[in-house]
């Protein structure tokens, strides 16, 4: 006797599905993109190609060029309002706070960073900086896409905490252990509650 193909559904969108009451695990929506952090004569470079020169002349006749900055739109406070209630936002904002407890603390008395961050030499701040950036988009990427491996995940933490000149192993291991934990927490309390963070 032929046995006969499961049944699918197709539901208002028109997608195809075995059981339209479940829904889908992840958006397929990629993280928004981080605006490169340039600093020094680059940054002066293309802040030089925007401007505009405006030319003056003095009551002697003299010329002077003078440079403008470009005229940037400033966000209103309905558009960073609708930013900040975008759920991957909020995903983000915790895993790099995560991602910073124990390495910058702010002393909001004196208004200024403190940790073991701010001892770090300037370049290496820099790279520090970018390369926990480009660790925090990496895992709201794999929040999305449901495929958060907790093994890649500390070596990915590890590989960026070793950025750190002059850390021992043990630390670097519990440091490593506590993020991935802190994190892995919340991807699985997001699985289970998406509004977990409104």
């Amino acid at each position: 006797m032929p046995t006969q193909p499961a049944q699918t559904t197709q539901d208002d969108t028109g997608a195809q599905g075995l059981n339209p009451e479940i829904p889908p695990l992840a958006s397929t929506e990629q993280p928004p993109q981080r605006q490169e952090d340039v600093s020094g004569v680059e940054a002066d470079r293309r802040a030089l190609e925007r401007a505009s020169v405006e030319e003056l002349t003095a009551s002697d006749g003299q010329v002077f060029k003078t440079l403008r900055p470009p005229q940037e739109p400033i966000p209103t406070q309905e558009e960073v309002q609708i930013a900040e209630q975008d759920p991957v936002h909020k995903i983000e904002q915790e895993i790099e706070v995560i991602l910073q407890n124990g390495l910058v603390e702010i002393d909001k008395k004196a208004n200024k960073m403190t940790g073991l961050f701010t001892e770090l030499p300037p370049d290496t701040q820099k790279a520090f900086k970018e390369k926990g950036e480009a660790l925090a988009d990496d895992i709201v990427a794999a929040f999305q896409s449901s495929k958060l491996d907790p093994a890649q995940l500390q070596t990915d933490i590890k590989e960026w905490l070793r950025l750190i000149p002059g850390v021992n192993r043990p630390w670097l291991e519990q440091m490593a252990t506590l993020k991935k934990d802190k994190i892995m927490h919340l991807y699985n309390q997001l699985k289970r509650d998406p509004n977990y963070l409104n």
